[in-house]
């Protein structure tokens, strides 16, 4: 029948230029709507821990409990979640920031790193805009002890990140000589990086280069080359992290997106030296084939995260109830202080209607030491749990994440008596035996047999 319905309702197509066209006499329209609601409440939504000092242990609590809503539904009775560490992103994309007393200074986020400043390479803030200038030989390639001209003094804006990330900027130059470029850098150590720039390659003036390198070695290139020559004086750069794979892209509106195109080496680009937690930000490079200074112009920098407070952290259960399962500290206090790897930073709790709402969590932190200024009783096994720098704030989210809900037989749209009737449609689902009867459906039933 179904077949006959379909070459019938073929056979009274318009055909225009060969096309079949289908016309519409007539029109129903069926309006959807959901009403979408959090399952869970937390609170509060940010913790504090304000000014700590090295080996001082200090702790928060927070609370999660079933939301107004989902107590008020009578489909669902249990929420599982976990809760799970991520790197905290920076609250903004700006490179000056507002001290104390209102004086406009570098983002405490961001280190300049200039190995040659007696070049004249340097970097100045105007506006919010960022310009670096670098010198000839500022590069950011090379072997060690390599002629000069290849080396990795290229002045650089840097700041951390980690896990899966997006960087972005919008980058301004005027590259006039081979290989004067200007971009975004990812930075594991020398020789291990990956750059993308607005480069000049001669033979195609202006040029999108994007470069991996893992041990001295250049293993894979990529560059718009003749597909896109002479690309404008100001572009927007993307560098998407995925595991080990790098992906660089570009545009010229900030909106429309490309994939800087295959050129040699590794493809995709997988580079395992740069490591968990790189640091990454903005760059210039002038070849030693240059001559003269160089500059660039950068907008703005994103995709930059705190400096990790994440592994110092534990997030323990006020009382261990079912499906509620913590992560320990990774620094032990006893009779014989030491230091563990507490294992995958990721906690679990379990909450259910009408007898377990609410659970309560205790965040604790034992504040690490500042490399450079370890005590003599700081453990030996804590050697590698400190902080790189003083004065600085460090950061971490905490995601709760609900990864289950649990549903009452009578709403959970399975056939759990196996008698191939579910739910409302189940006689054992309605309080008089009559799946006809809708007023008598019983939707918080948890037994869907007949008994």
């Amino acid at each position: 029948m179904t077949k006959k319905i379909l070459v019938g309702l073929l056979t009274v197509g318009v055909v225009v230029s060969g096309v079949a066209v289908m016309s519409a006499f007539e029109a129903h329209v069926i309006n959807v709507t959901a009403h979408i609601e959090n399952a869970l409440s937390v609170d509060p939504q940010e913790i504090d821990f304000g000014v700590v000092f090295p080996q001082e242990y200090v702790e928060k609590q927070f609370t999660v409990k079933l939301s107004d809503s989902f107590c008020e539904q009578d489909r669902a009775h249990d929420v599982y979640y976990k809760i799970v560490q991520k790197p905290k992103p920076l609250p903004n994309d700006e490179f000056l920031y507002k001290d104390v007393v209102g004086n406009a200074v570098l983002n405490p986020w961001y280190t300049f790193i200039n190995p040659t400043p007696a070049d004249g390479s340097d970097y100045s803030i105007l506006g919010g805009v960022l310009t670096i200038t670098a010198a000839p030989y500022d590069d950011l390639f090379g072997l060690p002890d390599s002629p000069p001209g290849h080396n990795y003094t290229a002045p650089r804006m840097l700041t951390g990140v980690t896990g899966d990330f997006t960087i972005e900027t919008k980058v301004t130059a005027i590259p006039t000589q081979d290989y004067q470029g200007a971009g975004l850098l990812v930075y594991g150590s020398d020789g291990n990086l990956i750059r993308l720039e607005l480069v000049n390659f001669g033979w195609f003036d202006r040029n999108i280069y994007m470069e991996s390198q893992e041990n001295y070695v250049k293993v894979a290139k990529r560059w718009t080359g003749g597909e896109a020559p002479n690309i404008p004086t100001e572009v927007y750069l993307r560098i998407t992290r995925t595991a080990d794979q790098f992906n660089g892209y570009y545009s010229t509106d900030g909106t429309t997106w490309t994939e800087v195109p295959y050129a040699e080496g590794e493809n995709p680009i997988v580079n395992e030296s740069i490591g968990d937690r790189p640091q990454a930000g903005v760059a210039v490079t002038a070849n030693g084939n240059t001559t003269g200074m160089f500059s660039a112009e950068f907008e703005y920098f994103k995709g930059g995260v705190y400096k990790d407070l994440c592994r110092f952290l534990s997030k323990l259960p006020k009382e261990e109830e079912d499906g509620d399962e913590g992560v320990l500290s990774y620094y032990v206090d006893g009779d014989l202080d030491y230091c563990r790897n507490p294992g995958p930073h990721i906690a679990f709790g379990h909450l259910e209607k009408t007898s377990d709402e609410e659970d309560g969590w205790t965040v604790d932190l034992k504040v690490p030491p500042v490399e450079g200024y370890v005590g003599q009783d700081w453990p030996e096994s804590c050697a590698d749990y400190t902080v790189p720098h003083d004065s600085l704030t460090y950061g971490c989210d905490l995601w709760i994440e609900v990864t289950e809900l649990s549903y009452w037989q009578c709403s959970d749209g399975i056939d759990n008596d196996q008698d191939q009737l579910i739910d409302e449609h189940d006689p054992g689902c309605h309080s008089d035996g009559n799946a006809s009867n809708p007023a008598s459906y019983v939707p918080n039933d948890d037994n869907e047999t007949d008994d």
